[in-house]
């Protein structure tokens, strides 16, 4: 039987269908777009999983959707592509905005459920906000995100161990970043820290679960709008066999804004100071080598800060020792050792 489907959804999304459709045995295809389907109403099936609440978010389509039903196995596949626009969620626990974004589109998608296979030729983000909370407590909003549902099984026996599941091969050929801003507000000392990233961007090449396989990272952005940051990878976050070459440069980072640290620990608010750092850290067989460069220029401190969590340490004798004659103090940190022993 032959199906065409034009149709609104709750005065806003569009949606039309045609193609296929057979009961015995079942078997659909179509030809599927959508505009502008209202995404709120999903909440109540994210909520067991999500300490946050979707406000708002548009989902459309244009693809293909291939479902059949032979015996008893069910096979489903979808090709095309896929956005959801005008997302908004929000921190239930701190009543406040978590993300938000104007568009986050996947391009050549091709799904397929058995077996199981998920190819994307582009997934691109743009216009995107994300709230980083630490409370006052010292745990971050972003650990609190996602739920544990309470397990159905209230008793005190346990099912057979099944056999692990087959992970489902993936590849994405590229990730881009346009134009993101992070804001990150430090609730635990006191006065509070905040600090924003602006202009985040990039993109990532080449993910893939295959084994061996290596994707590239380039993202860049400012910190408290005037200091540059810039991060590149190679690293393979869908394989099992962990692997990472990352370096990461910041440049000129007013430490003025630092106060709330240096006064809670050191006992002095920072009167004036510019901090530099260059970082590489490379992770193979659980083997992690890193390289940390500090560089602090004209570090001064102000105003004495009474606190009880302060050094002893003559702090200021400290600062003089380890400055140069040009008033800047050079660090290097190196960090060596096995994932599978902290110490």
């Amino acid at each position: 039987n032959t199906l065409a489907l034009n149709a609104t959804l709750n005065q806003t999304g569009q949606i039309k269908a045609s193609g296929s459709v057979q009961l015995q045995p079942l078997a659909v295809r179509l030809a599927l777009e959508t505009q502008a389907l209202p995404v709120v109403p999903m909440q109540g099936y994210v909520a067991p999983y999500l300490n946050a609440s979707i406000t708002q978010g548009v989902f459309s389509n244009k693809g293909t959707l291939d479902i059949r039903q032979p015996a008893d196995k069910l096979l489903a596949s979808y090709k095309g592509g896929l956005t959801l626009g005008q997302f908004r969620a929000v921190d239930q626990a701190n009543s406040s905005d978590f993300l938000r974004w104007k568009s986050l589109y996947f391009g050549n998608v091709d799904f397929q459920l058995e077996p199981g296979l998920l190819n994307i030729g582009e997934i691109a983000l743009s216009d995107f906000y994300s709230r980083l909370i630490l409370n006052t407590q010292g745990q971050l909003n972003l650990a609190g995100i996602l739920r544990n549902p309470a397990s159905p099984d209230t008793g005190t026996s346990r099912p057979a161990a099944s056999p692990p599941a087959v992970a489902m091969p993936i590849q994405i050929a590229k990730v881009t970043l346009q134009n993101g801003r992070v804001e990150f507000s430090d609730r635990f000392v006191k006065p509070n820290y905040s600090a924003t990233v602006t202009q985040l961007g990039g993109s990532v090449k080449g993910l893939s679960s295959a084994p061996d396989t290596l994707a590239d990272l380039d993202l860049r952005g400012n910190y408290a709008s005037n200091a540059p940051v810039q991060i590149t990878a190679r690293f393979n976050p869908l394989t099992e066999k962990k692997f990472l070459d990352l370096q990461a440069k910041v440049s000129d980072i007013d430490l003025v804004d630092f106060s709330p640290y240096s006064g809670k620990f050191a006992g002095y608010n920072i009167n004036k100071g510019k901090l530099s750092m260059d970082t590489t850290y490379k992770l193979q067989d659980r083997q992690l080598t890193a390289k940390n460069r500090l560089l602090i220029d004209q570090l001064s401190f102000g105003d004495k800060v009474e606190s009880p969590d302060a050094t002893q340490l003559p702090v200021q004798l400290a600062i003089a020792l380890l400055k140069n004659n040009r008033g800047q103090i050079d660090i290097e940190l190196p960090i060596e050792g096995s994932l599978d022993d902290p110490q």
